[in-house]
């Protein structure tokens, strides 16, 4: 696992974790959705770092569905 991965799974776990999770976490999760998940922009923003844990994990699937492939 590379270090940009890393900081973005640490972004989407703090998200996940903190009640009110800094703006710099915030960022990195909605960058990384912008780029590689077309479709999340309506998803709550633990949903959103859930999803983005996910992918990130090699567990994918479709965020409007809630199911894995």
């Amino acid at each position: 696992m590379d270090h940009s991965t890393i900081t973005v799974l640490q972004a989407a776990s703090h998200i996940l974790n903190e009640k009110r999770p800094d703006r710099r976490s915030v960022e990195v999760v909605t960058a990384y959705a912008d780029v590689n998940l077309p479709g999340t922009e309506t998803l709550p923003l633990d949903e959103l770092a859930t999803v983005v844990a996910l992918k990130l994990m090699g567990i994918e699937g479709d965020p409007t569905k809630g199911q894995s492939r």
